[in-house]
């Protein structure tokens, strides 16, 4: 392998292990942005929700209003009897939709934080899986380092002596009689 194909090799695997590192810090990144959307959405829901409740609040007052109206006016005595009955079931009308839409209302945002949690732990898992993808990289370029025969490389190609591998070192040292 020339020394061209050894730059070649180590730059590849730095450029591989960078771009790993790179995708796992981008997905994480994406998926906390995600988890800020749902969040985000999540508080939307529960503001809606909270004037979706005051209007049924509201709503149910004027009809219990219209009721006490109507009573007065056809001569019922009002907050009493058959009158207060009628507000009674006005009232437990508008309680029952408001605690169901409340409980609906609830649902779904314990929905939208639990995804929102759960993007962000993922964005973490993607974030540590692309750290361990780079070490295998690194690993696995370390091992085709290791394969390289690096003695043509240095400089240190044995020569043959009476069809014996003597090292070039070794002739530096070697006396001559």
């Amino acid at each position: 392998m020339s020394c061209l194909a050894l730059a070649a090799m180590i730059g590849g695997t730095v450029i591989d292990i960078s771009g790993t590192l790179q995708e796992g810090d981008a997905q994480n990144s994406l998926a906390k942005s995600q988890a800020r959307e749902l969040e985000k959405q999540a508080e939307r829901v529960r503001r809606a929700g909270t004037e979706n409740i005051s209007d049924l609040n509201r709503m149910a007052r004027e009809d219990i209003g219209s009721s006490r109206v109507a009573a007065a006016k056809s001569g019922v005595k009002v907050g009493t009897g058959s009158a207060l009955g009628a507000e009674n079931r006005i009232l437990r009308e508008y309680q029952r939709t408001a605690d169901r839409y409340g409980r609906d209302l609830a649902d779904q945002i314990k929905d939208l934080q639990t995804q929102a949690f759960y993007r962000r732990k993922i964005g973490a898992k993607m974030k540590k899986a692309s750290r361990y993808e780079a070490m295998s990289k690194a690993l696995g370029g370390g091992y085709k380092m290791s394969q390289y025969d690096w003695s043509k490389f240095l400089g240190n190609e044995p020569d043959y002596i009476d069809g014996k591998a003597v090292s070039k070192r070794a002739k530096k040292w070697e006396l001559n009689p």
